[in-house]
């Protein structure tokens, strides 16, 4: 088990979430299901982060020389959905908070 930090810029918004699951994956896919019924995106940009969510050829990539991050990137017409992927360890007891700056 782990937790999953999430740092999202879209639209001019920077969204962090966390996520505690088995893998990096499972994470993402929670993250999926959050932020498309947030009130961050609007019913087209939702289904295209759903899209290619699902594609096997485009999942988070590691990024080379460091351990435990990931990065993914999503264009949605003449924008972009930049999300870092953290994992991080928590403190117990610690409550997880969706926050958005």
């Amino acid at each position: 088990m782990g937790t999953y930090t999430f740092i999202c810029e879209h639209a001019g918004g920077t969204y962090i979430s966390q996520f505690i699951a088995n893998d990096m994956m499972t994470a993402f896919s929670q993250w999926i299901s959050y932020f498309c019924c947030s009130q961050y995106v609007n019913n087209e940009e939702r289904e295209i982060i759903k899209w290619w969510s699902t594609q096997s050829d485009m999942p988070p990539c590691a990024i080379d020389e460091v351990t435990n991050v990931w990065f993914w990137e999503v264009r949605i017409k003449k924008r972009y959905l930049i999300l870092h992927i953290i994992k991080t360890e928590i403190k117990k007891n610690l409550q997880l908070k969706h926050t958005n700056y």
